[in-house]
């Protein structure tokens, strides 16, 4: 018996599994406000903006000292599917990952974690070693990434919100 490609991708997100991220996912990064792309029918605004709103979706506030540093971007639908966001303050390094329900568990949340990681080496080289980096999780998958990369619990903010930081 034969199984549809959507009832494996059904079973695998049901057991947590984490499948390949998509061939039309591009990760693109923001610089000063603006997105240096070749994808045919891009908006950059309207890409932005669903950034934000897929954040306030997900019940993700979005601090002003932050701003949009890279998207995930599906190019067959022409949709912002995830989103990062990080400050750029010398005290403490901070980012946000958020994610479209429907694209979830494809390896999007890691990929942009990755990204933040990469950022984060960035600004230490600017500002020093001693750069702290601190989150604010909301949600259980992005904990248990975090502990993956090195992440440990420092206390609970408020409501399921935890603070957390990464071990240097």
């Amino acid at each position: 018996m034969q199984l549809s490609e959507s009832y494996k991708k059904r079973i695998s997100e049901l057991a947590g599994i984490i499948e390949e991220i998509s061939d039309s996912i591009v990760f693109l990064p923001v610089s000063e406000g603006r997105i240096d792309t070749e994808i045919e029918k891009f908006d950059e605004d309207a890409a932005l903006e669903e950034a934000y709103k897929i954040a306030k979706q997900e019940g993700v506030y979005i601090y002003s000292s932050k701003d949009v540093s890279d998207i995930a971007y599906d190019a067959d639908i022409n949709k912002t599917v995830g989103a990062l966001f990080i400050t750029n303050m010398k005290e403490v390094f901070s980012f946000d990952v958020v994610v479209r329900d429907d694209f979830k568990r494809q390896g999007i949340g890691k990929k942009l974690v990755e990204i933040a990681l990469g950022h984060y080496e960035e600004q230490k080289e600017i500002y020093g070693d001693d750069l702290d980096m601190e989150v604010e999780v909301i949600n259980k998958d992005m904990e248990q990434l975090l502990f993956k990369y090195g992440f440990r619990v420092v206390r609970t903010l408020h409501h399921n919100t935890l603070l957390m930081k990464k071990n240097n």
